[in-house]
Formats: structure tokens, sequence, C-alpha cells
């Protein structure tokens, strides 16, 4: 999983920005972060470019490079939105973002007590409310990974469980188990505009818990709000969680119910997917699984 397809190593990333932007100077290049997709550069302090190191993110990158301009500004935390676009010279050339860095540390990895969680979801809730009130753009995908189905993310969330417990690395829950078992399709679904795979990774913040930008938008799409949504039953509980939905608003039972199933299934996976240099990342999601049920 940690495998790249194609390399991009500091010196290579410096090659493709000299001279190719008149605004970035390219001086200072240094390694900042890698996901499954794509690793990020931050450049002279000020930009952070993307490259892929997989060919599935190219078409997710292209997304990003389509629709999130329109976007931008329009929230209240910052996006990487794309101000700079090349190709990397490959065979194929596969293309690479740049735009304004954006200061903060992952959510999963930032360590933050309760006091702070709720400056974190009381931002977080405000910025969903704003996104999901937005008029889609045309020619967005609905729900292209199914995260709204619930019946069909239990599935998913119980084969990695299992595949985590093989591993030694989770012990069944029953609260866990009841919530997977009990999944159904409640009906009741609507269609807003999403991040698309909103998890613990994809929101920045301050050691204080202030969000400061959120990121990785290859998944945009309409859905059901919930899909967003499951970042509040993984993130957050008690007074964070309630400071949450006083900022995003009140949901439905079906909304709820399919935004906990998603939770477990999403922090499974990155429980799963952590990269051995991250513990912290595999400690807060696997602490992520039982928080959904509650």
């Amino acid at each position: 999983m940690w495998t790249p397809e194609r390399e991009i190593s500091v010196e290579k990333a410096r090659r493709l920005l000299v001279g190719r932007f008149p605004e970035v100077e390219a001086r200072d290049v240094a390694f900042l972060n890698a996901g499954w997709d794509n690793a990020v550069f931050s450049v002279d302090g000020r930009w952070a470019f993307r490259f892929p190191h997989r060919r599935l993110a190219l078409d997710l990158m292209r997304k990003e490079i389509a629709f999130l301009p329109a976007l931008a500004g329009r929230l209240p935390l910052p996006i990487p939105y794309p101000r700079f676009v090349g190709e990397d010279g490959g065979d194929p050339p596969w293309p690479f973002t740049g735009g304004p860095l954006i200061a903060g540390r992952e959510f999963v990895l930032a360590g933050l007590g309760e006091r702070e969680r709720e400056r974190a979801a009381e931002g977080l809730g405000t910025f969903l409310s704003t996104l999901h009130s937005l008029t889609p753009p045309p020619g967005l995908p609905h729900d292209p990974m199914r995260r709204a189905d619930p019946v069909f993310r239990a599935r998913m969330a119980r084969e990695t469980l299992t595949a985590l417990e093989k591993q030694g690395l989770y012990e069944p829950d029953p609260a866990v188990t009841s919530l997977l078992d009990s999944a159904h399709d409640p009906g009741g679904e609507t269609r807003v505009l999403t991040h698309g795979d909103l998890h613990l990774r994809h929101l920045l913040v301050t050691p204080d818990g202030t969000p400061t930008g959120v990121i990785d938008w290859g998944d945009l799409c309409t859905a059901d709000p919930s899909i967003d949504l499951s970042f509040a039953y993984a993130a957050f509980s008690g007074s964070s969680r309630a400071a949450f939905f006083t900022a995003y608003g009140p949901i439905t039972p079906a909304q709820e119910h399919r935004a906990r199933v998603l939770a477990i299934t999403l922090s499974s996976i990155l429980a799963a997917s952590a990269s051995p240099a991250a513990p912290t990342q595999r400690t807060e999601s696997l602490t992520a699984i039982p928080r959904a049920t509650r």
C-alpha cells in the first residue's frame, strides 16, 4: 500500500518547479507528507505541491483541478485549490498541482484533548454546514464509492476489523458488532455537495484545536450529508460532539445511522493502513471505532 508506482523525490520536485511558475522560486523544497495517492512538498514555505504516486489518483486530481477553483473563497476554512497545474514529464505525463500552503497538523496526529476537540468540532461543524448548503456544480458524480450505503459499508468494516483482529490490533467490541449487525438502508437519503472522503487525516488543526483547513478533495461528489458527518462520530464524543452539532444543526435518524456505520468503516481502514512511521494514526483510528457507537 505504501509503495508508490511513481517516485517523486525532493530533487525531482525541484526540477519540475524551477522556472515553471513565475511566482514560485523553488529555492526551498521539502517533503511534507504522503497519503495513499499523493506525495506533498512544501515550497519556499509558501506553497504546497501535490504529485500523484499512483495511477488511480489521476482522475481524482483532475476532478480537483476542474471543480475546486469554484469553491475557493466560498468556505469558512481554506482548501488546497489548484492555483498551479503542471505535468511531471513521465511517460505518460501525470498532472500535479500546487497552491497556498495550509498550516496545521492532521487531526489524527494532533493528540487533542476534549477542550481542544470542542474547538475543532465547532469549526468543522460550521464548515460543513456551509459546504452542504452550496449548489453542487454540474458534472459531479453521486456517491460513487457508496459511502452512504450502510449495508455495503458494514460489510467492508467487518472484513477490515477481522483482519485487524488477526493481527492482534483489535479486540472485538459488542457495541461495534451490534451496530454493524443492525446496518440497514434507512431511506430518506438527500443530495448535497460533500467532501466525499472526510476522515481523520483530512482536517488540519493547530495544537489548540483550531481548524486551519480541509484537504484532499479528490472524492468531491454529491451525496447524503452523512458521509461527511461520519467525522463527528469518529472524532468527537460528549461535549465536543455536542459542539459540532450545535454549529452544524440537527440531523435525521437516517443520517445518524449512515454516519455511525461509515465512521467505523473509515476508522478501521485508517487503522489497517497506518504507515509504520505513524503509530499515532493507528492508535487514534482504533480509538475512533468504539467512539462511533456512543
